[in-house]
């Protein structure tokens, strides 16, 4: 029965989350030390939304070996990867030739602790050229390509009207650029002395968002403003923080920013009902409803005990009577046992 409901869960949830390593390695940045420490910040703090937060059970069949090895701390691992150029040493000498041979390669679990699954994150800014470079299949094609001057390049990248880093990343491995425009133009025209920024390089005048951040806004300035624009979610105020529109001095990480500086919760912040925003969080009461009658479960003590065995989708509550008191009807009309 255990078994059939999780296959059940996941044919329900149909969540598409990130690879176990992009997990891994998204997590190590933070350097946690305990599993205490990772249900912590996971209560606390937001996450991308293909990042599930039982990765220990997400996980279980796709490379899960244990919280030590997950966040890090495992015997040997002091949280720090090989250095660039040690790495990419390391990984030339494996004869790989495409990313799904990587990734065929670090799930057999011969992959170092030590080398990162993901070199563009960890490398970025740290002698990341492209991938081609770092797996070694062309070596010389960094130094021999030539691409366009810095001026003509900028000339050519005006005129795709791109406003920001991510869209330019995006555009860089769609397939769509030129040969004789490099993907990561920081690195190559930063040798020439021509590199002024992704605001001058896009003609955007972006500014990305660690240089927001070092002019941060206190925590009662920054509440009375984001009070004004009426935000239900956290979403709806990260992707403002994250414009253009949004001024400079407010955090994207609330809870690490303002944490003993007046920090309530982001319902508080944001000026919303509690119950509002939880209900932002998750799914419709019909679609919570449909959901729960698909289990076959009889009533509110079957409920609980099948969410503590199996676990649920995140955007299922686990509270339903609360979460949806405006809608409820009863436990038999939300497991679908009600009399006919």
């Amino acid at each position: 029965m255990g078994n059939l409901n999780i296959k059940l869960w996941e044919n329900i949830s149909k969540f598409k989350w990130m690879s176990f390593e992009e997990a891994r390695e998204y997590i190590r940045l933070l350097n946690l030390k305990s599993q205490k420490d990772y249900q912590k910040f996971i209560k606390s703090n937001p996450t991308p939304n293909d990042f599930p937060s039982k990765v220990d059970r997400v996980y279980k069949n796709n490379g899960w070996l244990s919280w030590g090895d997950f966040l890090g701390y495992s015997k040997g691992w002091n949280g720090k990867y090989r250095e660039f150029k040690e790495a990419r040493k390391f990984v030339r000498s494996l004869g790989i030739k495409s990313h799904s041979e990587w990734k065929k390669f670090c799930d057999s679990g011969k992959k170092p602790i030590d080398i990162p699954f993901s070199g563009y994150i960890t490398y970025k800014d740290k002698g990341w050229i492209n991938a081609a470079d770092y797996f070694g299949h062309n070596r010389t094609s960094p130094q021999l390509k030539k691409y366009k001057t810095y001026k003509n390049a900028k000339a050519f990248v005006k005129k795709l009207n791109i406003k920001t880093t991510k869209e330019w990343q995006e555009y860089a491995v769609s397939g769509k650029k030129p040969n004789d425009i490099p993907s990561n133009p920081n690195n190559t025209y930063k040798k020439t002395g021509d590199w002024k920024g992704y605001g001058d390089w896009l003609g955007s005048n972006y500014i990305p968002t660690k240089t927001k951040s070092k002019a941060r806004w206190s925590f009662e300035k920054a509440r009375k403003h984001v009070r004004r624009m009426n935000f239900k979610t956290f979403a709806e105020y990260r992707s403002y923080v994250l414009s253009e529109d949004a001024p400079l001095g407010l955090p994207v990480n609330l809870h690490r920013a303002y944490k003993g500086k007046g920090w309530k919760g982001l319902d508080d912040f944001l000026g919303v009902d509690k119950n509002e925003l939880r209900l932002a969080k998750y799914v419709s009461f019909v679609e919570a409803k449909l959901y729960a009658r698909k289990l076959k479960l009889k009533n509110r003590k079957e409920w609980y005990h099948y969410i503590k065995t199996n676990g649920k989708p995140d955007n299922i509550p686990r509270g339903v009577d609360t979460i949806y008191k405006e809608d409820w009807k009863g436990w038999a009309d939300f497991l679908g046992k009600e009399k006919t």
